[in-house]
């Protein structure tokens, strides 16, 4: 059996049984960082939960508590991004 879950831009393939391999791709990140968790498994009872961090190419301008009108924070490209 083969399965496909995309969350949040970031897929997540595999197919067989028992110890198989997973894909997992995404395309450019052009936010900040952030962590996306997947639930692999074959029922409710026997599974394991991933973590996948997507790496953006911004970060957040500041530390404090500084929010846009529309409630984003201000995010400036990366040292050594260019655009």
């Amino acid at each position: 059996m083969s399965v496909s879950i995309t969350k949040n831009g970031i897929t997540m393939q595999g197919s067989g049984s028992g110890d198989s391999a997973v894909i997992v791709s995404a395309d450019v990140n052009e936010g900040i960082d952030y962590n996306e968790s997947f639930r692999i498994g074959v029922n409710a009872s026997l599974y394991r939960d991933v973590v996948v961090t997507r790496q953006g190419k911004r970060e957040i301008f500041t530390d404090n508590d500084f929010l846009l009108v529309d409630g984003s924070t201000f995010n400036v490209l990366k040292n050594g991004i260019q655009q």
